[in-house]
């Protein structure tokens, strides 16, 4: 049995991705929050008291977490309470556990020294099409500003179609070109430190959910059957996939949107253990 750390960016399916763990027996996601370290956690008047966790107490949460001591619930609460007072921790160490977080760079060094330490498992979500990623963030709320459809609970056949700025949806491809690059990146600097790190790709969780889940288990020496897998693995997610793989169903401008961006819809993984992105440069490119 194996502890874990997920590291993800927006739209990733990493909600969807910790619901479903969490409904495995054998796995304990550590809170209700999902992400209870990112700064909006803390920062967030809805959430937080307004001041982000220091790197000090960060890592002290973490090492509670993570280590093999019993008596760590009350220390963990009574220092997490002092940024955020709505989250309160109850898990056990009984079970593989675990949460996922966006990477904080600033403590790169110490969080990564920290999961070596305890040997934390890794893993870093990776989607590999630039394309429907860019559009998933150009949509954001459905009308084009930010937002997440998901938690909404929002049907994309009830939304009018929207017409896409191709310069617009330039500069979000871009973004999400170097956000691989930072993934690949992170994968090789989790290994170089010795921290056991595997990626887990967004399309595989889409469409070969069964074996995405069997070989994530398997990292964490977790055994489970192919019907345990299959029965959790089929209930319900109240976490949904939101847009359909035919941009046309929520695009006007489809067909121009495709013709000039079409070799960003998908990028080529040659294996789980080792990746390898070919990624045009698209800063460079020409789209006129």
């Amino acid at each position: 049995m194996k502890n874990f750390i997920i590291f993800n960016t927006e739209k990733e399916g990493s909600c969807a991705l910790v619901q479903t763990l969490d409904n495995f027996n054998e796995i304990n996601i550590i809170s209700d929050f999902i992400e209870p370290f990112d700064k909006h956690m803390f920062i967030n008047k809805q959430n937080g008291l307004g001041k982000d966790i220091s790197k000090e107490d960060f890592l002290k949460c973490l090492s509670l977490i993570y280590d093999s001591s019993n008596n760590y619930l009350e220390e963990l609460n009574v220092i997490y309470s002092k940024y955020n007072n709505q989250c309160h921790f109850t898990f056990s160490k009984d079970k593989s556990h675990g949460f996922k977080m966006r990477l904080r760079r600033q403590w790169k060094a110490e969080l990564f020294s920290l999961l070596k330490q305890f040997h934390v498992t890794a893993f870093v979500l990776i989607r590999q099409d630039v394309l429907r990623w860019a559009l998933s963030k150009y949509h954001g709320d459905g009308t084009g500003r930010k937002g997440h459809l998901q938690f909404d609970h929002v049907n994309i056949k009830d939304l009018p179609k929207i017409k896409v700025n191709w310069r617009l949806l330039k500069k979000k491809i871009e973004r999400c070109q170097r956000r691989i690059e930072d993934k690949e990146r992170l994968l090789k600097d989790l290994r170089a430190s010795g921290v056991e790190a595997f990626p887990l790709f967004y399309e595989d969780f889409c469409n070969k959910k069964f074996d995405y889940f069997k070989h994530l288990l398997r990292r964490l020496d977790t055994k489970m059957t192919d019907r345990e897998i299959q029965q959790v693995i089929s209930n319900d997610c109240h976490f949904r996939k939101v847009h359909p793989d035919d941009i046309g169903e929520f695009v006007k401008n489809h067909e121009k949107i495709t013709k000039k961006f079409g070799e960003y819809m998908m990028q080529k993984k040659v294996s789980h253990r080792h990746f390898i992105f070919s990624i045009p440069k698209i800063i460079s490119r020409s789209f006129l």
